[in-house]
């Protein structure tokens, strides 16, 4: 296969308890998302590499590439890494289970940079509209070269305005859906945490430190991920408002 998906989806959550298991719209979060993947027209195959049996047990009646991991993984990252590269996959997106908002086109866009071979990770951003996101620390914002390549991810607004003059600047925010060659994967999950990394708690860090290119392919779509309760109450509300529409 050249093109999978994996989500990875750990069972417990500090911010969220079984996070992948919470309901929305009359159905647990991991199939929402799970059937946001599987829409993706590019994708051959979509994985959920889970920890526990639970998720596989609610997933079951549904869909069949279920891995259930037996030992610990320091990240989702290195979970699909260990499940899936023996696949000999060629591009492995890494989507995370509280992402049911997913439209399947940009999933696609991200396998169709990756056919780019220089192009070592791909992922998405997004423009910030409201003061609030841009100095909130849990949305990580994103500096791009003008290629695209980002230049640094960081929970500080960045780049940091010097005056109050109009100056054109439009801020980024991540969002943490990444596509990978399988040789970047690989070589990302040989590498230690880096400073930087451990600094920000973004795993992303290492992999510029370490040289890996990641190009960031800007959308507009509805991003919410859903890490906290409050953010479930609202996705919850778009559910309701919009019902199946929500669902791109």
């Amino acid at each position: 296969m050249h093109n999978i998906i994996a989500i990875p989806a750990r069972y417990a959550s500090t911010r969220l308890p079984h996070k992948p298991l919470q309901e929305l719209g009359g159905q647990p979060l991991i199939l929402r998302t799970l059937q946001q993947a599987q829409k993706a027209k590019l994708a051959e195959a979509v994985f959920v590499v889970t920890d526990d049996q639970r998720i596989v047990d609610a997933l079951k009646p549904h869909h069949e590439n279920i891995i259930l991991s037996q030992r610990e993984f320091k990240s989702g990252t290195d979970r699909i890494a260990a499940a899936l590269l023996p696949l000999k996959a060629k591009h492995i997106i890494n989507l995370q289970v509280d992402e049911p908002f997913i439209d399947p086109l940009e999933l696609d866009a991200i396998f169709h940079a990756l056919q780019n071979p220089q192009v070592d990770i791909a992922t998405l951003k997004t423009e910030i509209n409201t003061p609030e996101d841009l100095h909130d620390p849990n949305v990580v914002k994103v500096v791009c070269r003008d290629n695209q390549e980002a230049l640094y991810f960081s929970r500080a607004a960045i780049p940091h305005k010097q005056n109050c003059n109009p100056c054109g600047q439009i801020w980024y925010k991540h969002i943490g859906v990444y596509g990978y060659q399988a040789k970047a994967l690989e070589k990302f999950c040989s590498l230690p945490p880096h400073p930087l990394e451990e600094s920000e708690k973004l795993e992303q860090l290492r992999a510029l430190a370490a040289g890996l290119n990641i190009v960031c392919l800007e959308t507009r779509g509805t991003h919410l991920g859903i890490d906290t309760q409050e953010d479930l109450n609202r996705a919850k509300e778009i559910v309701d408002k919009f019902g199946e529409k929500a669902f791109p």
